[in-house]
């Protein structure tokens, strides 16, 4: 179990610092309050610094959808993780069950960040416009940082 909660927090953190990155060259401050305009305006005019910042979201995606996508093809989710743990240490089963609820509460996000992982930047699908017009929802996703 530990090498899957090492390999979780290597994803978590990689998903993080693109968040992080992200933000920065929109000029967003970490309260996603637009307060960095001259930065924001520095990449959009700038090939290579507009290239990077569409990277840094696309990592990021990738990456929290390692985190985040509740499959048998991926064993490293926090919802196994949790679902092992609550069955594997049944004295903080209670706090394990609190978290995992939580998790769950967030599901819509959780569900818009993977589809926009599987339908834009894994391939595109026919209707990536769609898709991406739930990419506001995945600016919610900060909530993910902070449960």
């Amino acid at each position: 179990m530990s090498n899957s909660i090492d390999r979780l927090l290597k994803n978590y953190i990689n998903a993080r610092k693109s968040w992080e990155m992200w933000c920065f060259m929109s000029g967003f401050n970490k309260n996603l309050k637009r307060e960095f305009r001259e930065v924001k305006l520095k990449v959009d005019n700038s090939p290579l610094l507009y290239n990077l910042r569409f990277l840094a979201m696309k990592d990021y995606h990738i990456e929290l959808y390692k985190v985040l996508k509740n499959s048998k093809n991926n064993g490293d989710n926090i919802f196994l993780l949790l679902q092992n743990r609550i069955k594997s240490n049944p004295k903080n089963k209670a706090e394990l069950e609190i978290a995992l609820q939580e998790l769950n509460e967030e599901n819509s996000i959780i569900t818009s960040t993977c589809d926009i992982r599987d339908k834009f930047y894994a391939h595109l699908d026919k209707n990536y416009e769609k898709i991406l017009l739930k990419k506001a929802m995945s600016l919610k996703s900060k909530t993910c940082f902070t449960l």
